[in-house]
């Protein structure tokens, strides 16, 4: 069985893998339009960063500041959108790549290009690109927002919309009310209520509040995984008020990977953020192969 780093065979369902900054493996570039027409193409989930340029432009970049992404300096949303666009790409290995950062609205137009071939979209199957927002709620204008659902509509069905501050979700949403939205409750995790004592009821209650019509939460491994280890699913407790959940990030190399990954796995997950999507599927290839066995004994 070819390895494609899509999802995992779990007990029945299919846990997707998103490709986090378009990378397939740890080896890949960040953002690579290829990576993104292929995983389309093989009916991925897959994401990027935007960030917005001075001029009100957006750019595939997770900032703030351009140094650990490319070659240039500065913060994104304040340097000469020039000076933004001709540096380089960083390698996550280090070296500067050929390639400068690419604009939103031509990423957009990649996926216009290819949509006709592309399977049906879907949240649970399906290709799927979602858009983790992080230009600053404030700088997202009404011109922004209504660019943004000009450049959509050909292709709304295959975008999500993800942040940590709803109202960045909000922003750019505002004139597309039929796209998918997610919201990341990192901060609402780091309240001592739940990082301390492990409160469900009060997480469910205030991801309610903050993101009533979001699809998606977005959790965070580093604050679930010690909750379900405590006996406090929060994976499920989500799930239950109907939301898909995406848990986030789990890499090949972790330590415990293969123990953290059977345990949200178990829990209930719908789809792991990962930059290794297909190291995390071979690492699940023996479990996928001990359950057949288990349903094949007398």
């Amino acid at each position: 069985m070819e390895s494609k780093g899509i999802s995992l065979a779990a007990n029945g369902r299919h846990v997707r893998l998103k490709w986090h900054q378009l990378r397939r493996t740890g080896d890949d570039p960040l953002f690579a339009i290829d990576n993104l027409v292929t995983g389309l193409r093989q009916g991925a989930s897959v994401e990027i960063d935007a960030e917005i340029l001075k001029d009100g432009r957006l750019v595939v970049l997770h900032g703030p500041m351009l140094e650990k992404e490319t070659t240039g300096s500065g913060r994104i949303d304040t340097v000469d959108p020039e000076a933004v666009l001709s540096a380089r790409m960083v390698h996550p290995d280090g070296h500067a790549m050929d390639n400068g950062p690419i604009l939103l609205s031509d990423l957009l137009h990649a996926v216009r290009e290819v949509a006709p071939d592309l399977p049906r979209a879907g949240l649970e199957t399906g290709p799927l690109l979602q858009l983790d927002i992080k230009a600053r709620s404030e700088l997202i204008s009404e011109n922004v927002s209504r660019e943004f659902a000009r450049q959509i509509e050909p292709i709304s069905d295959y975008i999500c919309l993800g942040a940590t501050d709803y109202r960045q979700v909000q922003h750019l949403g505002r004139h597309c009310p039929q796209v998918l939205r997610g919201f990341d409750p990192e901060e609402v995790m780091l309240d001592p209520r739940w990082s301390r004592d492990f409160d469900i009821g009060w997480v469910v209650e205030t991801v309610i509040s903050i993101a009533p019509d979001a699809r998606i939460a977005y959790l965070p491994l580093e604050l679930v995984v010690p909750g379900i280890r405590a006996g406090k699913n929060l994976i499920a407790a989500i799930r239950e008020r109907g939301y898909f959940v995406d848990c986030w990030r789990l890499e090949a190399d972790d330590p415990d990977a293969e123990d953290i990954l059977n345990l949200i796995v178990e829990a209930g997950a719908d789809q792991i953020t990962t930059n290794s999507a297909l190291a995390i599927e071979r690492l699940w290839l023996p479990e996928v192969r001990k359950s057949l066995t288990q349903r094949t004994l007398p």
